[in-house]
This record gives structure tokens, C-alpha cells and sequence, in this order.
């Protein structure tokens, strides 16, 4: 794991041999660790040349932190070797805490994982795009409802929160999809110069002070100019989101507003706690009561699911059941299996569109075949 209107998000065998072969078509090439950019690549729009943007400038936050030289190939290959032990480990779901306190690990890790896995976030939410329905004629009224709908929710995002978060990628295929649509109505009152693209964005992993090795310059690459607030904060979805000291801090985050550094900010989380500890002491169940809602747009989940499968009910449970009527469920995964086993048991609150091969061919979408991962949006009714 890692992760107005908020996002979260999180990151799971046939997987990842699998997994190298899942680049958003068309896909930049990767040379070793290396990724390796062009102004001639395939494809190369807005948003892609903002995540190359952003990850160019993360990398000098790097090097000016360890002082590396672009150079040291034996440094990168060091950082290689760890990065393929550690998502060894996470693909079969075996990685332990030790893994990610090696800074060379995590970042070979964001080498390898950070523009793949941004990308598909944008290159997913695109396929929603009114052009791309246009030239659809085979689509349900029911279906394309629903797209119609995801779309205009998107479009509207302010707060999101990325559950199982990593080194922040899921967040910025956010920022380069909200960028790309800001520069197609350029010539409409909202230009550039106007506002963030979000307001607050929460990053959450159960390994996250590791993890702010990598976010914390990631995040001095995104405040002000695209995020207003960012912060991060410790989660784990193998346990209740509100059973478990573990997720004390994200429980009051989740039900509050993002907003650190202000007073109102602290005061409504104190808030948001207190009133959830009275809840959870009056609620057999153990969740906050009804009235209780998070104000996050949209939540994040990234490669977590089949990593920690059988383990994430609880936890999924406890934040459908606080989210908002709207809010948006990002999730991907090498295979679609734990999302069918995820559709199953929130059919009855929730409504889901897929976004990848599968997704003009209601046949193929039951099955556990894709051509690339599976990804899935879900939306609270």
C-alpha cells in the first residue's frame, strides 16, 4: 500500500512479469531503470509531457539530495536490483517494513513504476472523454449514462486521496488529466494562471514515512502550482479503517477537511475526531454513524488490491460506507480478479464503468483476461 473535493489512492501473481507488459498503449520506452523521453515519442500530449515534466524535476530533487551524477550507472543499477527484490516481494504480497528503508530501493522503484502507472491514470480517465463516446454507437443508453456521468464528476474533482500511495504517481496522472482539460477550454474563463487544479490532494501508505523520502520533494514539486495542500499520513488497508489504532490518523482525515497549517483545518479534524470516537463507542458496528460523510472526490487504489487480497474488505467497507454520494473509486491491477470479487460486494451502493480492454465489450468484462491491467471506476450512488 501506500493513494471542496479529495482523491486517495493505493497500490498487487501472474503479475509481475505480467505487469511489464501492461504500458499504456502507445507507451514510452524503459531502458533498464531508465526511462527514456523524446519529443518524438508516440503519443505525445499534455498530459504525458506534464508527467515527464514532473518526474524529470523529482529526479533533480534526487540528485540534489544524494548528490548523485546522472552518470553513475552503477548507482542506478544498485537501485535496479533492489527495486526488482522489493516488487518481487509485493507482487506475491510478502514485502515486510525492513524492504522500504533502503532509499535506493524506493527509488528504483519510482524509476521504474512512477510514469507507467501516472499515465495510465490519465491515459484510463481519457476513455471517458464525450469525443470518444461520440464515436461510439454500440453503447448502452444505461452504460453510456453512466460514463456520461464519471466524466462530469471528473471534470470536477478538487480533493482526492491516494490509498496505498507509493511514491505519489497516482496523483500526478491526476494532475496531467485536470491539466490536459484546463489547456482544451484555454480559451474559456478558466485559464492557467486562475487557480490549482486541486485543492487538496492525501497521500496514505502503511510504509508512508518511508515513502516521504520520495513525496516529500514530489511534493515540493506540485505546491502551489497544481495542489493547494498536500500531506500525507499513515494507512493499512489489511485492517478496519475504524477498528484499528493503526489508521487512527487517517480515520480523522478522512472525515475532515485538508486543510494543515490552518486552524479551521485543525479544528474540524479535532472535530471529526472526537465526534468519531463518540461513534464508534455508541455503534455496535464499530463504523461512524450515518451522518458522518468524507468530502474526498475521489480515492485512489494503484496495484494494492491483488497484493493484499483477502485482506482489504474491512477497510474497503468502512470508506464506502463514510464516502460521499459521488465519489469516484480509481482502481488498477495487473489482473481483474479481486476488482470482480470488489464489484461484487458493493453492487448494491455503488456503480462501476471499465476502463481498460474490456471496456465496449460487456462479454470479455466478467473475465479475468485483459489486454494490459485491469482498471475500474466505481461511483457511489
Amino acid at each position: 500500500q501506500t493513494t471542496g473535493n479529495t482523491i486517495i489512492s493505493s497500490s498487487g501473481s501472474a503479475l509481475e512479469n505480467q505487469e511489464q507488459n501492461q504500458l499504456p498503449a502507445p507507451a514510452l520506452p524503459l531502458k533498464s531503470n531508465i526511462i527514456q523521453i523524446s519529443p518524438e515519442n508516440n503519443n505525445n500530449s499534455p498530459a504525458r509531457r506534464l508527467v515527464v515534466n514532473i518526474y524529470q524535476q523529482l529526479q533533480q530533487q534526487q540528485h540534489r539530495m544524494v548528490r548523485e551524477d546522472d552518470g553513475d550507472e552503477e548507482k542506478k543499477q544498485e537501485q535496479h536490483e533492489r527495486s526488482i527484490d522489493l516488487l518481487r516481494h509485493m507482487t506475491k504480497g510478502t514485502q515486510e517494513r525492513s524492504m522500504f528503508c533502503n532509499t535506493d530501493a524506493l527509488w528504483g522503484y519510482t524509476r521504474q513504476k512512477f510514469f507507467e502507472r501516472a499515465v495510465l491514470v490519465d491515459s484510463s480517465f481519457e476513455k471517458l472523454h464525450p469525443k470518444q463516446q461520440e464515436e461510439n454507437e454500440n453503447i448502452l443508453l444505461e452504460e453510456k449514462s453512466k460514463r456520461t456521468l464519471a466524466w462530469n464528476r471528473l471534470c470536477n474533482v478538487k480533493k482526492i486521496c491516494s490509498v496505498g500511495c507509493g511514491p505519489g504517481n497516482d496523483v500526478v496522472g491526476v494532475v496531467a488529466f485536470l491539466e490536459q482539460l484546463r489547456e482544451e477550454h484555454s480559451d474559456s474563463s478558466v485559464t492557467a494562471n486562475q487557480t490549482c487544479l486541486l485543492d487538496s490532494a492525501v497521500l496514505m501508505d502503511w510504509v508512508m514515512a518511508e515513502w516521504d523520502n520520495i513525496v516529500n520533494p514530489l511534493k515540493s514539486v506540485l505546491v502551489p502550482k497544481y495542489i493547494r495542500t498536500m500531506e500525507t499520513c499513515v494507512a493499512d488497508i489489511t485492517d478496519p479503517l475504524f477498528q484499528s489504532n493503526k489508521n487512527r490518523e487517517a480515520q480523522g482525515i478522512i472525515l475532515s477537511e485538508n486543510r494543515r497549517g490552518n486552524t479551521l483545518y485543525h479544528e474540524r479534524r479535532k472535530t471529526a475526531q472526537n465526534t468519531l470516537d463518540v461513534s464508534l463507542n455508541e455503534t455496535e458496528s464499530g463504523t461512524p454513524s450515518p451522518h458522518q460523510e468524507s468530502p474526498f472526490d475521489l480515492f485512489l487504489f494503484s496495484y494494492i488490491l491483488s497484493e493484499q487480497r483477502g485482506l482489504w474488505h474491512a477497510f474497503m467497507k468502512d470508506l464506502v460506507h463514510v464516502a460521499k454520494q459521488g465519489a469516484l473509486f480509481y482502481f488498477s491491477e495487473p489482473t481483474p480478479w479481486q476488482q470482480h470479487v470488489l464489484c461484487k460486494t458493493f453492487q448494491e451502493v455503488m456503480d462501476f464503468v471499465w476502463l481498460d480492454s474490456s471496456m465496449d465489450f460487456p462479454l470479455l468484462q466478467p473475465l479475468d483476461n485483459r489486454v494490459g491491467p485491469g482498471v475500474l471506476l466505481g461511483m457511489k450512488r
